[in-house]
């Protein structure tokens, strides 16, 4: 009993230090990304901070198990509530994309009231999902002895908001704006699908193993 308990122990603290580091590296990241005090390299340095989350909360899963009896419940609400946010965003730029080429603009930053409209939402949509993945892992910490949880979309919701974002403080035309939109999409699924496919590789090995 005390051996199981200390167990419980070093998961919770495990569980509760990542989610630190990672809730206090992403909150510096939206803050420089939602300011517009990135430099034009912001883009691939958010998605190379993207890969490198991914891989923490991927490792710290390993590391530390899931339970298999554990409720889906919870785990359907935050990956909807995390895609969903993920295709708002990228619905919301393909429809600003279209309304920019159509009336010719040059430059986003000629109109700044809907500059700062959507990156109001981009914000929200920040907040939203970095709130519910604090929440998710505080769950896991009192509900599931320190058993970890699927954030990642969670995180790829806040990191596709601060892209966006950065993309509307550093553009200077709509040709460049089309081609990294494309290019942030891109990193963004291409990252949770390598995630989701190692991990579901991983678990079916240990099942037949």
């Amino acid at each position: 009993m005390a051996k199981l308990q200390d167990r419980v122990k070093k998961r919770e603290l495990i569980t509760g230090i990542v989610a630190v580091i990672i809730v206090g590296y992403m909150l510096m990241c939206g803050w420089y990304s939602f300011r517009g005090h990135i430099d034009s390299s912001g883009m691939y340095y958010l998605g190379i901070s993207l890969a490198v989350i991914l891989v923490v909360v991927f490792l710290k899963e390993r590391l530390i198990g899931a339970d298999p009896n554990r409720e889906n419940a919870d785990k359907r609400i935050y990956n909807i509530i995390g895609f969903g946010s993920m295709a708002y965003s990228f619905i919301m730029m393909i429809i600003v994309t279209g309304i920019f080429n159509n009336h010719e603009m040059q430059s986003w930053k000629i109109d700044g009231n809907i500059g700062r409209i959507i990156n109001m939402q981009l914000i929200i949509i920040f907040i939203l999902n970095l709130a519910l993945f604090i929440i998710q892992n505080y769950v896991n910490m009192r509900k599931y002895e320190g058993e970890t949880g699927r954030e990642y979309s969670l995180i790829g919701a806040c990191f596709t908001s601060m892209m966006y974002s950065w993309l509307l403080h550093t553009l200077t035309d709509i040709h460049s704006f089309n081609k990294y939109m494309i290019i942030i999409a891109a990193i963004v699924i291409i990252e949770l699908l390598a995630v989701y496919i190692i991990r579901f590789c991983v678990t079916n090995h240990r099942q037949v193993s």
